[in-house]
């Protein structure tokens, strides 16, 4: 038992392992997110697959693939389904056959069958066909599905990557064991006509034959009145909807309170613009049912990023523009549902019981740039509730210092205080350039332990480097650290020059709500 304990403790920490985590969690962490997660990825992607091959450690690959996406330890499902394709390619029918089990578990909604069925086809170049294997795997994820959810699934989702249903259905020769089943693949390969045709007198096809109508309808329907009656009768959902119908009036009203809690805080802006969100409006009432609602508060899994990014938006939206009347709506009750959903969402930031030293760049550009990925945000905005959630989470395990006059001075901020009190404090400090190992060198004088040091600043090229890799091991040796890790955000980057290799070393490129996760799943060695 030990010695199998002690093989899975050598597998675990083999670099190419590691490095495979780090690219199923971050994708091309050189690029700023969505871009890093996004197929195609950099060569050396593949040649990472090949040599874990090469080690005969497909097995554990293909478990860390699973272990990542059961545990949500990804960025974007594209990484994990590249590796799937890679591994299912494989020389080894047993790691051909393990990969596409691990696929049948990962690929369950319709985008991402077909980003798999692109990408496989994609990495069999110059190959032609599918092989059994892969044709069996498509085949089970039409056929065995509940008929119904069937239907929502493919019509949620027609086409991704220029592949369509009717492309994987024609190569793979599907199937259909039930006669709802049946009726929906005709329906993606024939059309409505032909599936009515010939299903229309089938018990068992009728309710799903009903459903592809209503959704056929609300397709090719230009009356919003006849929309929001389909969307009602069938429960359809936001992706059913054509957008120029979205911000009527009938539909929007109808779908609001449909809406997951995410997406209506991405329709405000869209919906304010059109004139719905006018105040004591029906759309208005149902816009605060929702954001009061205990699914809103208590339920929602939205960060304290992705809430202040909504409120940015929403205030951005009720701008007075160039050319436009000087008149901008007050709306505080809708105001007030905004920002108390956002102090709700801090207590959705986990807890890692880890040490951090967050240093803040306090230069006038952190104020008045734009953020990769979030040009609604400025840098401040984004270190300054990063730090906020940090603290909230981790009350006093959180150390916060600014860079002023070629050091680093300590602030005290605290868990009590919100957005307001820690500009104020951070206002009354001069700001200096960021050098790199200076929260380090801060750190080592104090002999103050920390598990993770967090650099936020707007662009690499603003920072010095200083020694910055002998630095922080001497810090790592000095205190006895050797899992001691490094963050630099460059929230205005685009892609990253950083020139630490080091697995130790993380530079997070530009914006994206999922940035605290980042932070604390790298403290926590996730990837």
């Amino acid at each position: 038992m030990a010695a199998s304990d002690e093989q899975n403790d050598i597998t675990a920490t083999d670099p190419n392992l590691v490095q495979l985590r780090r690219f199923l969690y971050l994708g091309d962490d050189c690029l700023c997110f969505p871009r890093s997660v996004s197929y195609p990825f950099s060569p050396e992607r593949s040649q990472l697959i090949r040599e874990l091959e090469d080690a005969g450690l497909a097995s554990e690959a293909l478990k860390a693939i699973t272990q990542a996406f059961k545990n949500g330890h990804y960025l974007g499902i594209e990484t994990l389904i590249y590796a799937l394709t890679a591994l299912g390619h494989s020389q080894k029918e047993i790691a051909r056959h393990e990969a596409l089990k691990a696929a049948s578990e990962i690929c369950t909604s319709a985008s991402m069958l077909l980003t798999f069925a692109h990408i496989y086809k994609d990495v069999s170049k110059p190959n032609k066909g599918w092989g059994r294997a892969h044709r069996k795997f498509l085949i089970r994820w039409y056929s065995e599905k509940d008929p119904k959810d069937l239907a929502t699934e493919v019509t949620k989702v027609k086409s991704c990557h220029k592949w369509t249903h009717k492309d994987v259905l024609c190569m793979a020769h599907v199937k259909a064991k039930q006669a709802g089943t049946a009726v929906v693949l005709k329906y993606l390969v024939k059309g409505l006509e032909v599936a009515e045709k010939d299903h229309s007198s089938e018990p068992d096809a009728v309710p799903i034959l009903n459903y592809l109508k209503g959704v056929y309808e609300v397709s090719h329907s230009t009356d919003p009145e006849t929309v929001a009656r389909l969307i009602e009768a069938h429960d359809l959902c936001l992706q059913h909807i054509p957008s120029k119908l979205l911000k009527t009036k009938e539909v929007s009203l109808c779908i609001i309170p449909r809406l997951p809690i995410q997406n209506l805080l991405e329709l405000l802006p869209h919906f304010n613009k059109a004139g719905l969100l006018k105040l004591n409006s029906p759309h208005y009432k149902a816009v605060l049912e929702r954001l009061g609602s205990e699914e809103a508060l208590e339920n929602a899994m939205i960060g304290p990023l992705e809430s202040f990014l909504a409120i940015r938006k929403w205030q951005i939206s009720n701008k007075i523009l160039p050319g436009k009347p000087m008149v901008r709506q007050s709306t505080p009750a809708l105001d007030d549902a905004l920002q108390n959903l956002h102090l709700a969402s801090f207590k959705n930031v986990k807890v890692t019981e880890k040490r951090y030293l967050v240093a803040l760049d306090i230069n006038l550009t952190m104020n008045h740039s734009k953020c990769t990925g979030g040009s609604a945000l400025t840098p401040s905005h984004v270190s300054d509730i990063a730090l906020l959630a940090l603290l909230k989470a981790e009350v006093s395990n959180v150390t916060t210092v600014v860079f002023s006059g070629g050091e680093v001075l300590p602030v005290e901020i605290n868990h009590k205080m919100n957005l307001g009190d820690v500009i104020e404090h951070i206002n009354e400090i001069t700001a200096g350039p960021v050098f790199l190992s200076a929260p380090l060198n801060w750190a080592l004088t104090k002999k103050m332990r920390f598990d993770t040091f967090v650099v936020f600043t707007d662009r690499l090229s603003s920072t010095q480097d200083d020694n910055l890799a002998n630095v922080f091991k001497e810090y790592k040796e000095t205190m006895h650290l050797p899992n001691a890790k490094y963050i630099l955000s460059t929230l205005c980057d685009q892609t990253s020059t950083f020139p630490h290799e080091d697995p130790s070393f993380l530079n997070i490129v530009g914006f994206n709500t999922k940035l605290l996760q980042i932070i604390q799943d790298f403290s926590c060695a996730v990837f």
